[in-house]
């Protein structure tokens, strides 16, 4: 019995390298239990189980009578993950603060050095529905919130834009508890800078004042 886990645990794991190495397969659809097991000498059993560790791992999807597929990993399942194991490690939000200074502090740097006129607009957007709804405290929670995940995903660094997407759901839990009307009229106004800073290419310059609005906000949030 423990020979057959052991062999269906190896098998899983020279299907998780040829999911992420072999072209044929990666994002593609899976050959046929029976193909598989030929490529591997096992039986279809081995194969079975072995696809089994590898949807608990969250790489593949199957469904009875259809064809396993390579999985999507989306911003969500790590979105879920981060939340479960800020409640099951009691994360403080002063943690959450110091994470959010490092990756945000970088995502503006970046942005002034990669970011298309698309994303600027996208960021002036944003602010300018916050300073229109300067009184709708939840959704200016929201708006302020996508400004931060819009900044990441305008530096063009894939792996900072995905975790700081995901990580949105931890930074709108403390956002939320610090809005009020002076709060936002500070908020958009540092968002103003950190436009205009990315717009000039002023990659020190954006990355001070995304810090600097940071800190201010940590400050907010400690004082409440």
């Amino acid at each position: 019995m423990n020979e057959t886990k052991s062999l269906c645990e190896v098998i899983a794991d020279k299907l998780e390298y040829a999911i992420f190495n072999d072209k044929t397969i990666n994002k593609g659809k899976l050959p046929s239990e029976m193909q598989l097991a030929n490529a591997y000498g096992v039986s279809r059993p081995v194969i079975r189980e072995a696809l089994k560790i590898l949807k608990a791992r969250g790489l593949i999807d199957s469904r009875q009578g259809a064809p396993t597929t390579v999985a999507e990993y989306k911003v969500e399942d790590l979105q879920k993950n981060l939340a479960r194991i800020s409640k099951m490690k009691n994360i403080s939000s002063t943690e959450v603060y110091a994470v959010r200074l490092a990756l945000e502090v970088a995502s503006a740097r970046y942005a002034a050095q990669n970011a298309t006129e698309e994303d600027l607009l996208a960021l002036r957007k944003i602010n300018e529905e916050m300073q229109k709804n300067s009184n709708d405290y939840p959704l200016l929670a929201r708006l302020d919130t996508q400004f931060h995940v819009a900044v990441a995903q305008a530096s063009k660094n894939t792996l900072l834009a995905f975790i700081t997407e995901a990580f949105a759901g931890l930074l709108y839990s403390v956002i939320e508890r610090t809005v009020d009307e002076r709060t936002a009229i500070d908020g958009v106004a540092f968002h103003d800078k950190i436009i205009s800073a990315i717009e000039k290419g002023e990659a020190e310059n954006a990355s001070e004042i995304m810090r600097a609005h940071l800190i201010l906000s940590l400050r907010n949030f400690e004082e409440i």
